[in-house]
């Protein structure tokens, strides 16, 4: 059997990454902590924003004109408890930027810059970097930071893990599906098992993905627990997540679902599917399917698909198969 490839960090990324964790932690190495003038401050175009709000809107009001207004109204609206916060006891973590000319550029501490705005600050905490990090250094400080927050939604943190699987795959010119969890641990702090979760959530379906974002499905536990399920029964844990069901409650269920079903059959392409690895594998046996007009020409041609969209449509694939169904 041929040995599964694995990428670990190289020491001078992994030197990197153990820098920045110390450096977050105790201001040293590349970062010091400043106060620094709010109006100094600007958005990084590279970084993606979670909120429409601007500066300027804080400060001059929001437009009745505007087409987001609503939606910034219900921002403002959001910020107000941490604008208090600091009004009261000030900013407890300060925001991290990295110098740009005359300007310093936002990390990490969109929220609490926007409050601190909120609540008349002219100047702000803030941990500096003297030259732009890179990207994937970027990522993990925005989640080592965004990680603290309480209110921080399931679809938040794994849009922050996606984007450093991203990069580093990226970086190691790897598959985002063949980082281990491992990897990630190591890249995130979090634990092995944790990450594991995210991975699987990651690969979750679009109705699971859309559901994790509109915040129907909020937890972690339970949204790696719904990709674990068999495809037909997606949906309705999905339904019962988002009416309050707890992790106990779900497992109930699919147990509920599973011997109701007349064939009872177990997930074995679960169990096959987790043997082959690679889209070229996949595609190989699906064109031997098609071949043989095992599966029908109305279902949804694999040549298009890449990514986690090929591997879902070929753990479907397989599962139709083994209830008959295709």
């Amino acid at each position: 059997m041929a040995k599964r490839k694995s990428f670990s960090i190289n020491s001078s990324l992994s030197k990197s990454l153990e820098e920045t964790v110390q450096a977050a932690h105790d201001f040293s190495g590349q970062l010091f902590v400043e106060v620094i003038p709010v109006d100094r401050l600007e958005l990084d175009p590279e970084n993606p924003r979670d909120l429409h709000l601007s500066f300027q809107d804080i400060q001059e009001g929001i437009a009745a004109d505007d087409p987001l207004a609503d939606t910034k109204k219900s921002e403002l609206l959001n910020l107000q408890s941490l604008s208090k916060s600091i009004v009261a006891q000030g900013l407890i973590n300060p925001i991290v930027v990295y110098k740009y000319q005359d300007k310093y550029r936002l990390i990490a501490g969109e929220r609490r810059t926007l409050a601190s705005i909120l609540a008349g600050k002219n100047q702000i905490q803030a941990r500096i970097f003297e030259d732009k990090p890179s990207p994937l250094n970027r990522v993990v400080l925005q989640w080592m930071e965004n990680n603290e927050r309480e209110d921080l939604t399931l679809a938040e943190r794994v849009n922050n893990i996606r984007s450093i699987v991203k990069i580093y795959s990226n970086q190691h010119e790897a598959h985002a599906e063949r980082v281990t969890a491992a990897e990630l641990s190591d890249l995130t702090g979090m634990s092995v098992s944790q990450a594991a979760q995210y991975r699987l959530v990651l690969q979750g379906t679009e109705a699971l993905l859309l559901a994790i974002k509109e915040n129907k499905v909020s937890n972690l536990d339970k949204a790696a627990f719904i990709v674990k399920a068999s495809f037909q029964d997606q949906d309705a844990l999905i339904s019962l997540c988002s009416q309050g069901a707890s992790l106990r409650e779900l497992k109930a269920a699919s147990h509920k679902l599973f011997i109701q079903k007349p064939d009872k059959v177990l997930a074995t392409s679960k169990i096959f599917s987790a043997t082959v690895r690679g889209e070229k594998t996949m595609r190989i046996i699906l064109d031997a399917l098609y071949r043989e007009a095992i599966l029908p020409s109305t279902m949804q041609n694999h040549t298009t698909l890449d990514g986690n969209a090929l591997v879902r449509h070929f753990h479907e694939v397989l599962e139709r198969i083994e209830r008959g169904a295709a």
